[in-house]
C-alpha cells in the first residue's frame, strides 16, 4: 500500500512541476507592423498597352485584406458589368470579363480598399492603369486661354 501511495505522490509531484512550467499568456511577437503592403508584381504590368483579355493579377509582399471594396473600387471608364475582385492570400485577382473596348485606357482605382492583414495598414490610393490600344491616354488637357477681343492672356483663370 505504501508503494502505491508513494507512486501517486510522485506522480502528483511530477505533474505539478510540469504544469507550473507552462506559462499562460500570449507571445510578445515583436514590434507593431506600421508598414503598408507593397505591390511586388502585376500581370499584365501596370501601364501596359495592347492588353487583351480582362484579367489582372496583383501580387503583394504580405497577406492583404480588402476593406469595403464594393464601395471603394472604381473602374474608369465604367464597364457594362461590374468586375469581380477576388482575394487569395497575398494576391488580388480582378476579372473584367470580355467587355473591354478597343483603343481605350482603363484605370482600376482601389482607393484605400487594400490593407495588410495583421494591422490593417492601408496601401493608399493604389491605381492600376492599362490600355487596349497602342498608347495610354494622358487624361489631361492643355492649352492657353486668351481674351477674344484683345488676344491677350487672362491674368487670373480658375
Amino acid at each position: 500500500m505504501k508503494a502505491f501511495t508513494s507512486k501517486i505522490l510522485i506522480g502528483l509531484f511530477i505533474s505539478s512541476l510540469v504544469y507550473s512550467c507552462a506559462n499562460m499568456g500570449y507571445p510578445v511577437g515583436g514590434p507593431k507592423d506600421e508598414e503598408s503592403p507593397v505591390v511586388k508584381e502585376t500581370i499584365p504590368p501596370n501601364f501596359s498597352t495592347e492588353v487583351e483579355g480582362g484579367k489582372v493579377n496583383i501580387y503583394f509582399n504580405e497577406f492583404v485584406q480588402l476593406k469595403e471594396i464594393n464601395e471603394k473600387f472604381v473602374v474608369s471608364p465604367p464597364l457594362d458589368r461590374k468586375p469581380t475582385v477576388n482575394l487569395r492570400g497575398k494576391s488580388i485577382y480582378v476579372d473584367m470579363g470580355d467587355s473591354l473596348k478597343p483603343n481605350t485606357t482603363y484605370t482600376l482605382d482601389f482607393a484605400d480598399g487594400i490593407a495588410d492583414n495583421n494591422e490593417g495598414n492601408p496601401l493608399g490610393n493604389f491605381q492600376y492603369v492599362f490600355s487596349t490600344g497602342k498608347s495610354l491616354d494622358s487624361l489631361s488637357i492643355q492649352g492657353h486661354a486668351v481674351d477674344a477681343f484683345t488676344r491677350l492672356p487672362f491674368d487670373i483663370i480658375l
